[in-house]
């Protein structure tokens, strides 16, 4: 809350990008970035082995712990001019929880590598509309 409250008030609400790092306001709040400084979040892309113990697309990220009224889509495309959302044929790999409120995620997509017609990963925040 104290996070949300200090960006409305130095921002106004603003949704875009005040700080001109690339992430507005939502992006901030959901990967717990200072809305007020230029920084960039931690994401990575790997190769991994999925649940079924083949070689699938990953990402790993940080996120803020109950990122309340915000939501993370997965998306996935073969050429980086189209892009899918894929986030409901994702599956949570590791999860953990860092002291300052923060936990590091590891997600892979369902499709193993080599039956996946995709090359690449993203992750967006969006506010969550329910």
């Amino acid at each position: 809350d104290s996070w949300r409250m200090r960006a409305a008030l130095v921002r106004g609400g603003d949704p875009d990008d005040g700080d001109g790092d690339g992430l507005n306001i939502v992006g901030e709040y959901f990967f717990a970035l200072d809305p007020n400084r230029r920084d960039a979040p931690k994401v990575r892309a790997e190769i991994v082995n999925g649940p079924d113990g083949r070689a699938h697309l990953g990402l790993r990220f940080r996120r803020l712990l109950g990122a309340e009224g915000v939501r993370q889509v997965i998306e996935a495309s073969r050429t980086l001019d189209k892009w899918d959302d894929v986030s409901d044929r994702c599956d949570l790999l590791e999860q953990r929880v860092n002291l300052d409120g923060t936990e590091e995620v590891l997600i892979c997509i369902g499709d193993p590598l080599a039956d996946s017609p995709y090359n690449y990963v993203r992750v967006r925040a969006v506010r969550d509309q329910n």
